[in-house]
């Protein structure tokens, strides 16, 4: 079995630092407009196409696919000629025969739990004409899976998702009993789209807190990723919740999500989408005239922390000027170079962005740079950095933060109690160990490089 979500590794799968991506706040990228396309349930990203998005109506009977820009433009119409859609519900791209990208469109809904078959309906990618008027396109050379619950269970399924690395498709079900859980069940790629009736595999129960429901999801285009939909009925609540692919599994996620994002309310938002790069997560609501939302990705946490600081510097180091200033050491963990440029370094948490790296201030992997927090930034020369902050010898903070476009978000930090004359407070191991007190500083090299003698834990 290739996908595998078991409760107890909830408690048993930790998250490193900076692995659960985080999201800015959703803004409004488009409106759909277009007559018609009001009860919009399911949304995926076309490789094809760039900007496009293939859609559908959460109608009953309505056996039709859409294409719609990012922005809401309609760009045209597929009808799966020949099939009575009872509930479309969600829809996602994925691999299918022959390595090509398929269109899946789950027709998986039950709302009265009154349905014993379902089915899911595949296509190969079609492209999309962006000049003239929408067309109206009917499509015969499609496959369809039937499938059905063991042991006449019914289930009313509002997500499906396709796995990019495998292709099995997963179910994850609405709880409309009440029950607290929604279900996911299994649907491996191997099983044949003949016509023949499968049954699903179940394959975990994901607890849902406060009245939430599952409405819709889809897995990141990197596979490591789920992002599920949970919409509350009763006023409208919207919060995307992220689940992350289990290290050493070909399609396992853990139960437990590892980042709750928060939306906007909408009247049913059921839609959600990754953007093809996998920068951004696109969604829209049912209803006339619904935005849709992009909320951008924010990028990795940069690899740079902060190693080694001196505020009491008496006659440890000079600057370029001759001056005994403070300082601050940075090093770069990563495995390869850093730009600084744009990140901020700062003595004042309320205050994120009081002094800003020069751009083009590249840290080699493993490298060191000496910040000089000497509050006179026209000190700064080439091979000389000074901020326009000191640091307290009685004690003070300093960190390292983004750019405004990320929200400033902390890189890094240290808060630290008095200093004694050069004697500086510094990590072992460089960049990732606690932080002691170094009678011997290092500006500028490896704390590891000094005898251990002169290690005093703080």
């Amino acid at each position: 079995m290739r996908w595998l979500m078991v409760p107890s590794l909830l408690a048993a799968v930790a998250m490193a630092p900076g692995e659960c991506p985080e999201f800015a706040q959703a803004e409004v990228v488009g409106e759909v407009t277009a007559t018609g396309l009001d009860e919009l349930s399911g949304l995926a990203a076309s490789r094809l196409n760039p900007g496009i998005y293939w859609t559908h109506n959460d109608k009953g009977g309505q056996n039709a696919v859409f294409a719609i820009e990012e922005t809401g433009e309609w760009r045209g119409t597929w009808i799966l000629q020949g099939i009575a859609a009872n509930d479309l519900e969600d829809i996602a791209i994925g691999p299918g025969p022959g390595d090509e990208l398929y269109v899946y469109v789950g027709d998986t809904g039950n709302n009265n739990l009154n349905r014993e078959f379902h089915s899911i309906h595949r296509f190969a990618e079609r492209e999309v004409s962006r000049s003239g008027p929408p067309t109206t396109t009917v499509m015969t050379d499609f496959e369809t899976l039937f499938y059905r619950y063991p042991d006449d269970l019914r289930y009313d399924a509002e997500t499906l998702l396709v796995d990019p690395i495998t292709g099995d498709l997963m179910l994850v079900t609405r709880d409309r009993q009440g029950t607290g859980f929604s279900t996911a069940w299994l649907i491996d790629a191997d099983q044949p789209w003949d016509g023949s009736i499968i049954e699903p595999v179940l394959v975990a129960s994901i607890f849902l807190p406060g009245g939430l429901q599952i409405k819709g999801g889809e897995v990141s285009p990197d596979g490591q990723f789920v992002a599920l939909v949970h919409h509350r009925n009763s006023n409208g609540s919207t919060e995307i919740r992220l689940y992350q692919r289990v290290e050493g599994e070909n399609f396992a996620f853990s139960p437990g999500a590892c980042r709750v994002i928060p939306h906007p309310n909408t009247p049913q938002t059921e839609a959600v989408a990754w953007r093809p790069d996998g920068m951004a997560l696109v969604t829209t609501s049912e209803g006339i005239q619904q935005p849709i939302y992009a909320l951008d990705r924010f990028p990795p946490i940069p690899s740079v922390r902060i190693n080694e600081v001196m505020a009491a510097n008496s006659s440890t180091i000079a600057d370029n000027t001759g001056a005994f200033a403070a300082w601050v050491e940075i090093c770069n963990v990563g495995m390869e170079e850093t730009d600084l440029g744009g990140l901020y370094l700062s003595d004042d948490f309320a205050n994120r962005t009081k002094w800003q790296f020069p751009a083009d201030t590249i840290l080699p992997a493993g490298g060191f740079l000496v910040v000089w927090a000497s509050g006179a930034p026209a000190r700064t020369a080439p091979g000389y950095l000074h901020t326009n902050f000191t640091l307290s010898p009685n004690g003070d903070v300093v960190g390292i933060f983004e750019s405004s476009e990320w929200e400033n978000r902390t890189v890094d930090n240290l808060i630290f109690g008095p200093q004694q004359p050069d004697v500086s407070f510094g990590r072992i191991p460089d960049g990732t160990g606690s932080f002691q007190l170094l009678e011997n500083p290092s500006p500028g090299i490896s704390n590891q490089s000094l005898p251990t003698s002169l290690w005093v834990t703080y």
